[in-house]
């Protein structure tokens, strides 16, 4: 019995490797951190992100400070999302994580609790 879990959790863990939309999504990553002017954009938005946390631990989130911070991460966040090589990468994350789901629903499933609802 454990030689055969063994051999099929060996067997879904390869077939997972070699799925269409895991190396598609493996490829697409590769292009965006090779990207210069994506890497411009990530340093850019962790810059806002470190900026923003740093303003929250001495002001509060309504403040004008805050509320400025809050916009400038959100509009370097925006500029990162909608690079066309993020886009691509994003699409493929989407499939690949809704694979995973789905996995997850056929193996746990049966050992969940059941909705008392």
């Amino acid at each position: 019995m454990e030689k055969e879990l063994v051999s099929s959790i060996e067997e879904l863990s390869l077939a997972m490797k070699n799925d269409v939309r895991v190396l598609e999504l493996e490829k697409r990553e590769k292009e965006a951190l090779d990207d210069e002017e994506v890497m411009a954009l990530v340093k850019r938005k962790d810059a806002m992100e470190s900026n923003y946390s740093l303003i929250l631990s001495y002001k509060k989130e309504d403040s004008e400070e805050a509320k400025k911070a809050q916009k400038e991460l959100y509009e370097a966040k925006l500029a990162l999302d909608e690079h066309p090589l993020v886009k691509r990468y994003n699409e493929s994350f989407s499939l690949v994580r809704d694979l995973y789901m789905n996995i997850d629903d056929i193996i746990f499933s049966p050992y969940r609790r059941k909705s008392l609802f």
